[in-house]
């Protein structure tokens, strides 16, 4: 099966807060992950195998979580 693409949007109320998540969950590796910033809201466009794109969101979702708790602190 073919590489396929995702498109995941992250809104916050402040740029200052996506920035803050950008820096946490950049990946090192953008082969798979590239995030962008558009005034408050985070684009993650990610690609890859089916399986190796549900396994990435799936990362990519539990650094989100993670990053946006130290918000909360």
């Amino acid at each position: 099966m073919g590489e396929i693409n995702s498109t995941l949007k992250l809104h916050y109320d402040t740029k200052k807060e996506a920035r803050i998540v950008k820096n946490s969950i950049e990946p090192d590796d953008e082969s798979y992950v590239e995030i962008e910033l558009k005034r408050t809201t985070l684009i993650c466009k990610v690609k890859g195998e089916p399986m190796q794109l549900l396994h990435t969101l799936d990362d990519l979702l539990m650094c989100v979580d993670v990053a946006e708790k130290t918000l909360k602190i």
